[in-house]
């Protein structure tokens, strides 16, 4: 991402795989959350902490300041509305 200012974007898509099983990241700026969506209704604290690591590194790399997490928060639906 060397060309890119991912904090110049509303949000990020990230896939994630477990294995035999896709879910999905998005790092959402507007509402400064880190989203984690799993069809199988799971809570990846590891992909939080890796996405937070990565924001923070690409944060020191690119702005030369640390990311301000503290309005931040990690979001994993329990249950999918299905209309």
């Amino acid at each position: 991402m060397k060309k890119v200012d991912v904090f110049s974007h509303d949000y990020i898509l990230v896939p994630v795989h477990l294995g035999m099983h896709w879910c999905s990241c998005i790092i959402n700026f507007k509402k400064k959350r880190i989203e984690y969506y799993d069809s199988l209704l799971g809570n990846n604290s590891q992909c939080f902490k890796l996405i937070r690591d990565y924001l923070g590194k690409e944060h020191q790399d690119k702005k030369k300041t640390p990311f301000d997490f503290s309005e931040w928060t990690d979001y994993a639906p329990t249950v999918f509305n299905l209309i």
